[in-house]
């Protein structure tokens, strides 16, 4: 069985409905996720390229780390949750900002590390960091290598960056 998911309106506020992760999505509804940029001390960011098995975006670069907030949790929840799964990192998160995202709404998440950590060959061919300047680079001149959701992303940080340092 898939995990339960709270579905949300436009608003982001819960709408009392609570459907099958896959099924929620297979039925365009919106949903809460949450994704976590690590930074290393040099202000790199870890990002990874999806593998090829996977079902949705394979092979596209996105975040090394983000999941669905399951029923009843909150983003902090998830966020921190989802980082010792993939990652298997367990380090103080803040939230940066809140967006719309591919199916509903995301809370992006920062912590701090330099460790490069061991990840799930499932979920991800590599993951590594890159220079923020780059992967904005590749935003701007091959979006067709990332996960949409993940250039949005990269574009609403570099506005909230400049206001917020």
């Amino acid at each position: 069985m898939d995990e339960m998911v709270d579905i949300i309106d436009a608003t982001g506020a819960r709408t009392g409905e609570v459907l099958e992760r896959m099924e929620a999505i297979r039925q365009g509804k919106m949903l809460k996720y949450a994704q976590v940029w690590i930074f290393n001390s040099k202000g790199e960011l870890l990002v990874g390229q999806r593998a090829a098995g996977r079902r949705i975006r394979p092979n596209l670069l996105d975040t090394a780390c983000a999941g669905h907030v399951s029923s009843g949790e909150d983003y902090a929840t998830c966020a921190a949750r989802e980082l010792k799964e993939e990652l298997g990192l367990d380090v103080p998160l803040e939230a940066m900002f809140e967006m719309h995202g591919d199916y509903g709404r995301v809370v992006i998440f920062r912590g701090y590390s330099d460790v490069i950590p061991a990840f799930d060959k499932q979920e991800m061919n590599v993951i590594e960091f890159k220079k923020v300047e780059d992967v904005k680079k590749l935003v701007e001149e091959f979006p067709y290598l990332l996960s949409f959701g993940f250039a949005d992303a990269i574009k609403v940080y570099l506005e909230w960056r400049k206001n917020n340092g």
